[in-house]
């Protein structure tokens, strides 16, 4: 039986990790962006290249705080006694 256990830390930079999770955020993010303005080039999306970034610039904001929602919904414990701790990004999320 294979068993998970895969470093979650692509590159420690001493200051600063990258992990696998983030590297996928970005790829996503990327891989979204293009995929929208490809739709608008082809005219499948009647939005503006403008509108296009907005959008994305919209989406972008909404996945990120979502997740940080998501955090404070899976240890409520500890985001409703030290709410300052949403803002730790450092530490994951």
């Amino acid at each position: 039986m294979w068993v998970n256990n895969l470093d979650p830390v692509i590159l420690n930079l001493g200051f600063a990790e990258i992990r696998w999770y983030g590297v996928v955020y970005v790829l996503g993010f990327f891989f979204s962006l293009w995929w929208l303005l490809q739709l608008q080039k082809k005219g499948k999306l009647q939005l503006s290249k403008e509108e296009v970034w907005d959008f994305f610039l919209n989406l972008m904001l909404g996945v990120l705080l979502g997740s940080r929602l998501l955090m404070m919904a899976w240890d409520p414990q500890t985001y409703l006694f030290h709410p300052l701790n949403l803002l730790k990004f450092w530490e994951g999320g």
